[in-house]
């Protein structure tokens, strides 16, 4: 089947994880043209990373954005020609969230956060 897109309403502003952009150099690109803009961890809606770790900007990241997602959703939604909807491309770690008592996705969801500033 085929995934859904984020709705047309809503502004698509990603913030890319330094780690991401070493390894996939053209995102910043991709993302605008599909219609985002790049932005800072404190403006973005979404956080592109690939990885869990624990620093500042990832703190920033999860009290402010509403999706935390792989780099797969940016080159999934490119192949789309559209933002596709995050929920397959959400940033998982079971054993750090375990170690952290965190659980990652829950934190996400939670009510009145991620609003649009």
């Amino acid at each position: 089947t085929e995934q859904s897109a984020t709705p047309q309403w809503q502004e698509v502003r990603v913030f890319l994880s330094s780690r991401v952009l070493v390894v996939f150099p053209e995102a910043p690109e991709l993302v605008r043209s599909l219609g985002g803009v790049v932005t800072s961890a404190e403006q973005a809606t979404h956080y592109l990373c690939d990885q869990m770790v624990v620093t500042h900007t990832f703190l920033v990241c999860l009290s402010c954005c509403q999706h935390i997602v792989t780099s797969a959703w940016l080159r999934d939604s490119n192949a789309a020609g559209h933002f596709l909807h995050e929920e397959d491309y959400q940033l998982r770690d079971p054993a750090k969230e375990s170690s952290l008592r965190c659980d990652l996705a829950a934190t996400i969801k939670r009510a009145g956060r991620g609003r649009a500033k």
